[in-house]
């Protein structure tokens, strides 16, 4: 559970702020519902949104990476 908080807090992350509010919303919430079910879900769906984001910006980045780097190609040639 720490190495979760840690990788969805950590400065990296451009939603951290974002985690840590639903976080603190989400022991509330269980200290007032006590309910483990909807803290395990609400962990899971927090990873699996920061997960995609992730991957999301390793495609973005890699797509600039190629393209620049086919046009630094094609200038060269040329």
């Amino acid at each position: 559970m720490n190495l979760i908080g840690l990788v969805l807090t950590s400065p990296i992350n451009p939603l951290a702020p974002l985690f840590r509010i639903l976080s603190l919303f989400t022991i509330a919430s269980l200290l007032w519902h006590r309910s483990w079910a909807s803290l395990g879900m609400m962990v899971a769906s927090m990873v699996l949104v920061s997960l995609l984001f992730r991957f999301a910006r390793l495609l973005l980045f890699g797509a600039i990476g190629m393209v620049g780097g086919a046009l630094k190609r094609r200038m060269y040639l040329l």
